[in-house]
């Protein structure tokens, strides 16, 4: 065994011993030696902070791992093409999983928790799903992402990416348990896959996993999306739906975070929604970032080319390499995102720029279009799972 490998089994059996230990006492000198030893086996991201929530009449949930996440971090997933890798994030554990009925080990609460986490911060897995998840959603839905500079919008969008990385990653949204990632095939130093099975085991017993399993991983994503696109028409009924999951919930984290996303929805003015242009004095950052993509890059700087002719040379080369690559699904999803980028960023040129003539118009909208058919081509054909994940889900969160 490797000196990295032991000192990792020895970190992983101090979390263990705090986990016993939070089982006789769940004070605060304890969870913090948990928070402190979760630190040190996952050395490159950091647990902000760890709650232990006394859970007696309400939904299970075991462990809540919540991503922390800007919106502007986001941004730069969507439109820059950012390799995001979660580096903060906050725990909360259920006192259900230490007391009562289920009677879970130690060992066996240990192995949850390191799965969570693992499969959240040890690469940037859920990100990139996420994205191939919301892109796949705007082809299909014949939609657009417009990016507001606003920091209530980025907000918004924030807390739903966030969400779908949590749903997608923790082992709480499932009612069986199947082995995958590098940490489950790592950790050979205990029976790490069977402690995970036992536990399951016995929350079915206690039907703490009953009708557990969540098919659709991004159902409240796409509710943010849609209160994002239209919150004029949303604001209250979205402002309801979050007072009542606030009721219902049990989770400290996710009562802080819906209500965080009701203030970011209540600040944000009629006047200043989304679909409202901005004006010359206060142009957007992404139709800046569209001026230097087409200015900086080698084989357009030394040409005179309009940012218009560049970006529609780009798109003709965007749609050949597609059509090359049309057999390969490993590649269509990132064509499909730059289709979905550059879509956004020629709505959000068309919206911004005042002075635009009507022939102008119409050429950057017949560029617009020629994205919009090949983006069809790609999200028609049988490139992703029949599942319904973030598609045609517009079911209002407090519906669930």
């Amino acid at each position: 065994m490797s000196v990295e490998k032991q000192q990792l089994q020895s970190i992983y059996d101090d979390i263990e011993l705090c986990i016993e230990n939070i089982k006789k006492d769940p004070s605060k000198a304890n969870l913090a030696d948990l928070q402190h030893a979760i630190n040190k086996f996952f050395p490159d991201s950091r647990c902000v902070d760890l709650i232990y929530t006394p859970n007696i009449d309400k939904l299970f949930f075991g462990v809540y791992v919540f991503p922390i996440i800007s919106g502007d971090e986001v941004v730069d997933i969507l439109f820059h093409n950012t390799r995001y890798i979660v580096k903060r994030y906050n725990v909360e554990l259920d006192s259900r999983m230490f007391t009562g009925q289920v009677m879970l080990t130690s060992g066996e609460i240990t192995a949850l928790l390191i799965h969570d986490i693992s499969h959240l911060v040890n690469n940037s897995k859920p990100a990139e799903t996420v994205k191939q998840e919301l892109d796949e959603y705007l082809a299909k839905n014949n939609d657009v992402l417009k990016i507001s500079d606003s920091v209530h919008y980025r907000g918004i969008l924030a807390y739903g990416f966030a969400d779908a990385m949590r749903k997608y990653t923790t082992i709480f949204e499932e009612d069986h348990y199947t082995p995958n990632g590098i940490t489950d095939e790592f950790i050979d130093w205990v029976d790490f896959t069977n402690l995970i099975r036992s536990a399951f085991n016995k929350l079915n017993q206690v039907w703490y996993n009953y009708n557990r399993e969540v098919r659709n991983k991004f159902i409240t994503f796409s509710w943010i999306l849609r209160i994002y696109k239209d919150i004029k028409h949303n604001r209250i009924p979205a402002l309801e739906a979050i007072k009542r999951c606030i009721e219902l919930t049990p989770v400290s984290i996710e009562i802080e975070e819906l209500k965080k996303l009701g203030e970011r929805i209540s600040r944000i003015d009629d006047d200043v929604l989304l679909e409202s242009k901005f004006s010359k004095d206060n142009e957007n950052q992404l139709l800046k970032s569209l001026r230097e993509e087409y200015t900086d890059q080698p084989r357009y700087k030394y040409r005179t080319l309009s940012i218009r002719e560049a970006m529609e040379d780009d798109i003709d080369r965007l749609i050949d390499g597609s059509r090359t690559e049309y057999n390969n699904p490993n590649a269509l999803p990132e064509f499909l995102h730059c289709m979905n980028k550059k879509m956004a960023l020629i709505q959000d040129y068309v919206d911004t720029d005042e002075s635009m003539t009507q022939p102008e118009f119409k050429q950057w909208d017949a560029m617009f279009q020629k994205l919009d058919r090949a983006r069809k081509d790609i999200a028609n054909s049988n490139l992703y799972s029949n599942e319904k994940r973030l598609i045609n889900t517009y079911t209002r969160y407090g519906d669930q």
